[in-house]
């Protein structure tokens, strides 16, 4: 098993909270919490306990309300607790250090928040809440083993390496100047909880710790997205893309936080779990921040990148002369019909792309070695590389586009280049892939989707039907045909873009994974994994650790996802295989 994450002082045993006691606090301060609510183990696998109604209850029905003063918000996005706007129990110099965070990492920022109250021994009503927090997160990815890490086969390792960096970077060059000196608020909490002589009082494993308390257990704003917030009792409701219930903000008319309220979506009966939604995300992004994969995730995707390598090897395994049809490089083909639509669908390389790319290599590097730096903010700009963006803002000054990009947790990034050329093109990136481009700006967008309803990215089904067609169906065409299911090409194009596309699938499954899904299903039913190794004749095994459960039910999904497109597919070519031979006996009766 996985050794639990020490951290100073160890936090105390799980327990699920006094829904009683919760009950009369919530009152109090003008807040409720409905008789039919209960605390129970969950339904879903290793999701440990979850919230449920004892009796049926009605659609609309509030079942909690928790006042603001239960809410825990991070420091400079309104934490209230007196008519004051602040904390009175946090001292200026814990308010110092998180200003010292950048703003747009709130999730540290709480963390930061969070292990304070969690160390300091004075008496507090958040402990009640505390005694609740998990000791460790063995199934989130920043807690992984190397070796569980490259199994778990994430699409971008680099989010999740960046994210330990960061937290490396602000705990040496943020808090370390100040460790047990007057400006550290956690040097008078080290007596209380016996730290030995010249130790850190706030270690790094304890700030992974606090994290992964917030990334895995805050109440996100409405789009899934933060600033969040630490919410007693409605933090257990577990996950589902078809919830049962909803968590909403009673907000007043200066648009400030007055409390949360969990409502029932529909009728429920006796005994059902009542689950909420964190967001559409994929089973990548709720494996690494909640460390759990959801089955039949409709909003899961597989990424991959689609380019004349991939798309050659497609071909020959239709049975089709990819030299000529991708004769080297998509650039190369000789129809003139089929190199503007590429261009228009970004999957041709072009010379700006490649001097752009060279000039994120180039900052890329300044970045670098700006996080050696002791200033705290250039570490921040550093980090800030890898991460999901939410934010682009692109505004044109003379002739000069600034960006400016907003990322989930590290700061704001502002970069010049060029005007007309980087910004205009991912302003123009969305009509593409709805076939709107007509004069598209120049961009190289190899990476393309599988899943969803309509099975593949739309980029990808007009680019294989672009490459495998003839000049003549391409005459009159526009993207937003090519890239539609109901409008394609021809009867004889449709069918070998679907074989295609099939084989596609196959190549992927063989890329990416090393074991089949019958492969892992046994591995998770019987809690051991095959090493490949034998010991005296007999074949070597480890054990499933919580590490490898996730890592197992992520690609099972991802497997899974992959069979469902397949299938999707298979089904799409028999239908078409059918519609052309009826036409064509149709045709043969007329003669």
């Amino acid at each position: 098993m996985a050794t639990p994450i020490r951290i100073y002082p160890p936090p105390p045993k799980p327990t699920h909270p006094d829904v009683s006691k919760l009950r009369r606090r919530f009152a109090d301060d003008g807040g409720s919490v409905s008789d039919a609510l209960q605390i129970r183990p969950s339904a879903f696998d290793n999701a440990g306990a979850g919230l449920f109604v004892k009796e049926a209850v009605k659609e609309g029905e509030v079942l909690a309300r928790v006042p603001e003063r239960f809410l825990m918000r991070p420091m400079g996005y309104g934490v209230v607790v007196d008519d004051s706007g602040e904390d009175p129990e946090v001292p200026d110099e814990l308010r110092d250090l998180i200003a010292k965070v950048p703003s747009q990492n709130w999730m540290l920022r709480l963390a930061l928040l969070v292990l304070y109250h969690q160390m300091n021994r004075t008496p507090h009503w958040y402990d009640d809440y505390l005694m609740t927090l998990p000791e460790s997160f063995p199934s989130i990815p920043m807690f992984f083993k190397q070796g569980d890490l490259k199994a778990l086969q994430h699409p971008n390792p680099n989010a999740i390496s960046h994210r330990l960096w960061f937290l490396q970077q602000m705990h040496r060059q943020i808090y370390g100047p100040i460790a047990n000196t007057h400006q550290d608020p956690f040097a008078p909490l080290a007596k209380e909880n016996d730290l030995a002589a010249g130790q850190k009082p706030l270690t790094l494993k304890s700030v992974a710790w606090a994290q992964a308390v917030v990334t895995s257990r805050s109440l996100r704003g409405s789009s899934g997205g933060g600033p969040g917030m630490m919410c007693p009792l409605l933090d257990m409701c577990n996950h589902s893309s078809w919830p049962s219930a909803a968590v909403q903000h009673e907000v007043d008319g200066e648009g400030r936080v007055r409390g949360v309220r969990l409502v029932a979506l529909r009728d429920l009966p006796e005994g059902e779990e009542l689950t909420v939604s964190y967001g559409r995300m994929s089973n990548a992004l709720l494996v690494m921040d909640y460390g759990f994969v959801e089955p039949n995730n409709p909003y899961d995707r597989v990424t991959i990148t689609f380019d004349h390598k991939i798309a050659g090897e497609a071909f020959r395994t239709i049975g089709l002369d990819d030299r000529r049809i991708v004769p080297g490089r998509f650039d190369s083909l000789p129809c003139p019909h089929r190199r503007p639509l590429l261009k228009q669908l970004y999957l041709l390389p072009t010379d700006i792309d490649k001097a752009i790319k060279e000039g994120e290599r180039d900052k890329e590097r300044e970045a670098m070695a700006m996080a050696q730096q002791s200033d705290a903010s250039a570490t921040a700009t550093a980090t800030s590389r890898g991460r999901e963006k939410d934010v682009i803002l692109v505004k044109e000054e003379g002739n000069t586009t600034i960006r400016e990009t907003t990322y989930a947790d590290a700061p704001k990034e502002r970069r010049r280049e060029p005007a007309g050329e980087r910004g205009a093109a991912a302003a123009a990136a969305g009509n593409a892939a709805a076939g709107n481009a007509t004069e598209a700006p120049h961009i190289y967008r190899p990476r393309v989707h599988l899943g969803g309803d309509i099975l593949v990215d739309k980029r990808l089904l007009a680019a294989v039907r672009v490459l495998l067609s003839s000049g003549d169906e391409l005459e009159g065409r526009s993207l937003r045909e090519l890239a539609e299911w109901a409008t394609p090409l021809s009867s004889t194009n449709e069918m070998v873009t679907l074989k295609a596309l099939v084989a596609l699938i196959g190549l992927v499954e063989y890329a990416d994974f090393d074991t089949s899904l019958e492969d892992d299903l046994r591995s998770l039913a019987s809690g051991r994994i095959p090493t490949g190794h034998t010991d005296w004749g007999t074949e070597d095994y480890v054990s499933v650790t919580p590490a490898l459960d996730v890592t197992l039910r992520y690609r099972v999904e991802r497997k899974r996802l992959l069979q469902r497109v397949r299938e999707g597919l298979q089904r799409r070519l028999a239908d078409v295989k059918h519609r052309y031979v009826t036409g064509q006996r149709a045709l043969r009766s007329a003669g």
